[in-house]
Formats: C-alpha cells, sequence, structure tokens
C-alpha cells in the first residue's frame, strides 16, 4: 500500500512527470508513517516501527520524485 504510487517509478523517470503521485495521499501517508514510527519506537515495537518506517521511506522518496519532476513540462504555448 505505502509504495504503490513508485510502481509508476519507471514511467514518472521517463516522462520526467510525477503528475501520477498523488500529493494530498503523499503528505497524508507520511504525516501518518512519521507519527507511527515515532510511537513505535518510543514503545520498542518492532511491528509498529518497521512497517511505518518503510512507508516513511516511500512516501519521502514519492515526495523527492514530485518535488524533482513536478507535474511534467507545461502546455502553455501550444495550439490545438
Amino acid at each position: 500500500l505505502f509504495g504503490s504510487p513508485l510502481s509508476a517509478l519507471k514511467t514518472v523517470v521517463q516522462k520526467k512527470s510525477a503528475s501520477s503521485i498523488p500529493l494530498p495521499f503523499t503528505l497524508g501517508t507520511v504525516t501518518n508513517c512519521a507519527l507511527w514510527a515515532v510511537i513505535g519506537f518510543d514503545i520498542v515495537d518492532f511491528n509498529i516501527y518497521f512497517p511505518n518506517s518503510l512507508g516513511l521511506f516511500f512516501g519521502l522518496v514519492q515526495i523527492g520524485l514530485k518535488l524533482v519532476y513536478g507535474n511534467g513540462k507545461s502546455q502553455e504555448g501550444l495550439t490545438v
């Protein structure tokens, strides 16, 4: 679930557009996973901190892709 938008990683890099990565979902994932990872580390529960740490990592990768590629090239100046 956490890494599902990363399944389009090859397409994002090839097209140089991260428009297929949903930003609100990604921000929610990062926030949720960060908070649960902190709780998991605090109570030393592997079953909480490990999957949420992975989710946090994947979420940060998605945000990085969004920052690097944005939504792709602007369509201004093109006539149809």
